[in-house]
């Protein structure tokens, strides 16, 4: 269970969604998250979600993620420093790393 008051932020972790659909994730790169969490208002009545999701379909490498990337739940909104979530920086998208190093094996 959360406590939480209307007019305070919460931090909501962020976790990626829809990873197999991004050609840099699908082909062994990843996100490298600079924020994990970020701060929501969450509204009288509704329902605090467990994770704010990071859409990742069409990702490719060296993408940079922004807010516009969050899927933020009804009666959720953006809150603290971040305010209009559109700008919040989530992370960067790196390529597959290579296989074998390309050194002496």
């Amino acid at each position: 269970y959360r406590r939480y008051h209307p007019t305070k932020p919460i931090k909501l972790p962020l976790r990626p969604i829809n990873e197999e659909e991004s050609p840099a994730i699908k082909r062994g790169g990843f996100l490298l998250m600079v924020n994990k969490f970020v701060e929501c208002l969450v509204e009288e009545g509704a329902v605090i979600p467990e994770f704010i999701g990071v859409e990742c379909a069409g990702l490719r490498a060296k993408d940079v993620v922004r807010g516009e990337r969050l899927v933020v739940p009804g009666g959720v909104r953006g809150g603290g420093r971040v305010g209009k979530v559109d700008g919040f920086l989530v992370g960067t998208v790196f390529g597959a790393r290579g296989k074998g190093g390309g050194g002496d094996e």
